[in-house]
């Protein structure tokens, strides 16, 4: 079953970006950047949207999840999350979306939400604070409750991930215990999606800090798939940086417009000569 999105809400999933892998990671296989025998390491796995969608396009081939942020948890709590989107569905339907909701309402939800065990933030911050407004606490969640954007639509994770392997590591620990002999046969392809530098650098478990950034570009190796934007400057860098290590040479982009306005980029390489045009 193809997903086209996460079934839970997670910031920086590549879900405007999609259709642009598939085009490119075509255009890669009928060049034979794309085997039989290639292993897709999703390093910075997130929601596991990418893994997901890449194992549907390739269902033969092994497709490899790193859950540093664990993920895992939220799916495996998934039906408590439900039953709390319907009861909140229930108590706010009848209520606009677009101003704040009365005061004996969110007293409503947060006597309801006081008497779970497991709360899922991301989810009920996406529903019920200013967007984009995510708590970590669920002292910063009753604080910023003002509106509610709960979805009718049940949560469904059916065939999510179905047949991806996940790990859970460090992105440089991970780099370092991919086989040289599938980096020399060009077995490992990489699938790269780091916090972004100047954006969204915070919501990595681990702060990811400009040395990291650097520890991993000394460690790419072709083929890939890279996820940047336009305010990380990542193309002046690559222009740069290609003088000294020729991973980035030949480099194609493509990128897609976001609506909370910005621009992702894709970054696409391999040793082969592909279909896959610069924009």
């Amino acid at each position: 079953m193809f997903h086209f999105k996460p079934p839970l809400p997670f910031m920086g999933s590549k879900i405007a970006m999609l259709k642009r892998v598939k085009e490119a990671l075509h255009s890669m296989a009928f060049t034979q950047a794309i085997r039989k025998d290639t292993i897709f390491y999703d390093v910075f796995g997130g929601s596991g949207l990418l893994s997901h969608y890449i194992k549907q396009l390739y269902p033969q081939n092994e497709v490899i999840w790193n859950d540093f942020d664990n993920f895992k948890e939220r799916l495996d709590n998934i039906e408590k999350t439900e039953n709390l989107r319907f009861r909140l569905h229930n108590l706010c339907k009848d209520y606009s979306t677009k101003i704040k909701l009365p005061q004996e309402i969110i007293d409503k939800i947060k006597q309801i939400l006081e008497q779970e065990q497991y709360l899922d933030l991301t989810t009920l911050s996406s529903y019920l604070c200013f967007a984009g407004n995510y708590a970590i606490t669920k002292e910063q969640l009753f604080n910023n409750i003002k509106y509610h954007r709960i979805p009718a639509k049940p949560l469904n994770a059916k065939g999510y991930l179905r047949g991806v392997m996940r790990v859970s590591k460090d992105f440089k620990q991970l780099l370092e215990e991919i086989p040289q002999e599938e980096k020399d046969k060009q077995q490992a392809f990489l699938i790269l999606d780091p916090p972004y530098l100047q954006t969204q650098k915070g919501n990595y478990r681990d702060f990811y800090t400009l040395k990291d950034f650097c520890l991993l570009v000394e460690n790419i190796f072709k083929p890939y798939l890279f996820f940047s934007s336009k305010n990380s400057d990542i193309l002046p860098f690559i222009d740069f940086y290609k003088k000294y290590n020729p991973v980035f040479e030949d480099y194609k982009i493509d990128k897609a417009s976001l609506k909370i306005g910005g621009e992702d980029y894709m970054i696409c390489s391999s040793t082969q000569t592909g279909l896959f045009d610069s924009l």
